[in-house]
């Protein structure tokens, strides 16, 4: 709103008439008979808008906020996967506000808000009416307000600002019991976990400056003796906790790979001759650590990655000739293991000098019920036209889909501790993600390097065909001991024909 109030204030500037004249609308005429495309009407004014304001730094400030707006339609156009970008059971925020299908969900909102007025009187001696009716969340609402896209809502300013904080106090006392494990809350369990996912939807997103006023205003600013979160505790442990997954120890090593582990030689050969390890390049996202998020959406999705070190340059084009599954990767000696986290940018190569085998190490990541809903929504988010980034969730699907292949590759996964499967059969997941990345386009510099240095790994003939023989045959005891007698009957047999054809006491004649 304050854009358009700046443009039609530049209109009244006295301009000379050269520069004015292109942009003249005659009195009592519509719009439409001098402007047929509306296009070059907000571009035109826009250039003069930021020609009148250069040098005062604020020209495009307001450009460079994403807005929270409705998911991309080419997303949306998938039928597999358009039912994880609407609401179960509560709608927050303009978008699906009024849609018949999520009264049960109003209701919902409706109590747990008496709930949290009934908690801040008791707790804080204060009223939930006294703050919404102050000019500070006057002036909150609408800031909120000018966080959506254009014309995302019909309501005034007035009802805006009543959705804004029933919806705004509905989502901080959820996040707050969760957090804190509240049992005042009565609300069953499915409700509770349908909620959760619900609060991960783009279209379905609070700007972060109105849930942080609540907070601020509302929960305790000082710690107390029960152990509860507070302030700025509550939503970084919220969220902290749908990416806090470490991970747990893979299944044990295969025979061959525990005895090259064990040698004491290579032990320090191998910590002494580490090639520089390879990891995801990039640029830092727009919204980056230092700037406060724009919504829980955009906050879950900076927990899932670091900054990250810039792309190599010395790479020329992309040596990523066609997909290599894990089973493919295992095979020839890159055995996958769990980096303890689950940043995202927590990929990393490690090639050995010895050239025989290297560890991938992959992020931990939950498979569970809300898993595909919270990843496709950050996807879109990432899809998003105003929204300048990277492409870091995109891209992290497109590769791990790159790499898992079939149930095979999930099970592999799964038994080293990366993937941790709550939802259903190995070849589920597998599923899962050939679906999720369908309509997805991967930024394909982020992970360039590692699959350059991956394919560097399988052109080094010699040390792939000696782990694919130590994979075939010393992978557990007894094809050891079905190699060793194979070896043995061979000499053996050399043995008895060397003797028949050369006896030590040859016959006289």
């Amino acid at each position: 709103m304050e854009s358009d109030e700046i443009a039609i204030d530049m209109r009244k500037i006295d301009q000379p008439e050269e520069q004015n004249s292109a942009l003249k609308i005659k009195e009592g005429k519509p719009r439409s008979e001098f402007w047929p495309c509306e296009e070059l009407d907000t571009i035109f004014q826009y250039l003069k808008l930021d020609h009148l304001l250069l040098g005062t730094g604020t020209s495009s400030e307001a450009e460079a906020r994403p807005l929270i707006q409705k998911v991309p339609r080419i997303l949306r156009e998938n039928e597999k996967n358009k039912d994880n970008y609407d609401p179960k059971l509560v709608s927050i925020g303009p978008y699906h506000y009024g849609d018949p299908r999520f009264e049960l969900g109003q209701t919902l909102k409706t109590k747990l808000v008496k709930q949290f007025a009934s908690h801040v009187i008791r707790t804080q001696k204060k009223s939930l009416e006294d703050y919404f009716c102050s000019n500070n969340f006057r002036e909150v609402a609408r800031e909120a307000r000018s966080c959506y896209a254009k014309d995302s809502t019909k309501l005034d300013d007035e009802a805006f600002k009543c959705l804004m904080f029933l919806d705004g106090c509905f989502v901080v006392y959820f996040i707050y019991c969760d957090v804190n494990g509240s049992k005042d809350v009565q609300m069953k369990k499915d409700h509770k976990s349908i909620i959760l996912m619900d609060l991960f939807l783009l279209e379905n997103q609070l700007p972060y400056i109105l849930l942080e006023a609540l907070v601020m205003e509302f929960i305790p600013t000082k710690p107390s003796n029960d152990g509860k979160y507070h302030v700025k505790d509550v939503m970084e442990t919220f969220i902290t906790r749908q990416t806090g997954a470490q991970g747990s120890q893979g299944r044990r090593a295969p025979l061959y790979q525990r005895c090259l582990d064990n040698c004491p030689w290579l032990k320090k050969r191998r910590q002494s001759s580490h090639i520089p390890t390879s990891k995801p390049g990039g640029n830092l996202p727009q919204t980056s650590v230092g700037n406060p998020p724009l919504h829980l959406l955009d906050f879950l999705r900076r927990k899932l990655f670091e900054s990250r070190s810039p792309p190599s340059n010395d790479i020329v084009g992309n040596n990523w000739q066609s997909f290599r599954s894990i089973d493919e990767l295992k095979a020839a000696g890159i055995k996958c293991e769990t980096s303890h986290s689950s940043c995202i940018n927590n990929i990393v190569f490690q090639p050995y000098k010895l050239g025989i085998y290297a560890r991938l190490l992959l992020p931990v990541v939950v498979i569970d019920d809300s898993f595909k809903t919270k990843w496709l929504n950050m996807a879109a988010y990432e899809a998003c036209p105003d929204f300048l980034n990277d492409g870091d969730i995109t891209s992290f699907l497109c590769f791990m889909d790159s790499l898992i292949d079939c149930s095979a590759d999930v099970k592999e996964l799964r038994e080293q501790g990366i993937l941790q499967n709550l939802l259903g059969s190995d070849q589920h997941v597998a599923d899962l993600f050939n679906e999720l990345t369908t309509d997805l386009t991967p930024n394909p510099d982020l992970y360039r390097q590692i699959k350059s240095d991956i394919e560097k790994h399988f052109g080094n003939d010699c040390g792939v065909w000696i782990t694919e023989a130590l994979h075939t045959h010393f992978t557990t005891p007894w094809t050891l001991l079905a190699f060793l007698g194979a070896v043995l009957a061979l000499i053996l047999t050399g043995i008895q024909t060397y003797l028949a054809a050369f006896p030590a006491n040859p016959p006289n004649d």
